[in-house]
């Protein structure tokens, strides 16, 4: 698909372990339908997830610990063609996801080049725009520089 493309960007990588957190905030509330994880390499690629929902206090020494919303178990998905779907009744009106991998296929670090999260955002803000459009300007609504600027000179 486009492994090509996310190989060019990089990766992530864990520091000392197989273990690695992500944070993602969210502008507005969203529903998640499905999430798509892609390795960077057969065994550093990561084989389980837990997901958890709109908790900013999730890290290394309470992530085992805390109930997650759901917990995937992963295959090696090198080239981006497995979507694993959510339990979508509890991944609705989320505003942040920590996605905390537990395990990977047997490396001593864990390489992740793409994570990509398919649903749907639930609070647009649209607004009416109100422009004008001229095809030629009106002298009386055109201001010259000279009527823009004002300085005034302290003697």
């Amino acid at each position: 698909m486009y492994i090509n493309s996310f190989l060019a960007q990089g990766f992530l990588q864990s520091d000392a372990d197989e273990q690695l957190i992500l944070y993602i905030p969210f502008t507005c509330s969203v529903n998640i339908r499905s999430i798509c994880v892609i390795g960077h390499s057969a065994r550093t690629s990561p084989a389980s997830m837990r997901l958890f929902i709109n908790r900013q206090d999730i890290d290394f020494d309470n992530a085992n610990d805390v109930e997650c919303a759901q917990r995937i178990e992963l295959v090696e998905n090198l080239q981006g063609r497995v979507e694993f779907p959510t339990k979508f009744t509890k991944f609705q009106g989320v505003n942040e996801l920590v996605i905390f991998f537990d395990t990977n296929f047997g490396a001593d670090t864990t390489e992740v080049i793409y994570i990509g999260l398919k649903g749907l955002a639930t609070q647009h803000k649209r607004e009416v725009v109100t422009a004008t459009y001229e095809l030629k300007p009106l002298p009386a609504s055109t201001k010259t520089p000279s009527e823009t600027t004002s300085s005034s000179y302290i003697s």
